[in-house]
């Protein structure tokens, strides 16, 4: 199981041109090819870094169709 894992380079344009959550950060919901839907996920500077404030990755990134932007601050996990 990965704990973190780089978003591919041909969704990379997709999200940039999408509104921030936050400073480099955006939380929303992915869709895989098989039709699942992962739903807050955190991608930070280009890199899957939670999904439902847990570090595991348990979808290969390849298998992403989509990434739309939900704002959902709940999935972030915040520092103490």
């Amino acid at each position: 199981m990965n704990t973190q894992a780089k978003v591919p380079d041909r969704l990379a344009t997709s999200i940039r041109n999408q509104p921030e959550t936050g400073m480099g950060y955006s939380v929303g919901d992915l869709l895989l090819k098989d039709g699942r839907v992962i739903t807050r996920v955190v991608i930070d500077s280009g890199f899957i870094v939670s999904v439902d404030r847990r570090t595991e990755i348990t979808f290969n990134p390849e298998e992403i169709e989509s990434f739309m932007v939900t704002h959902d601050r709940t999935a972030v996990v915040r520092k103490k």
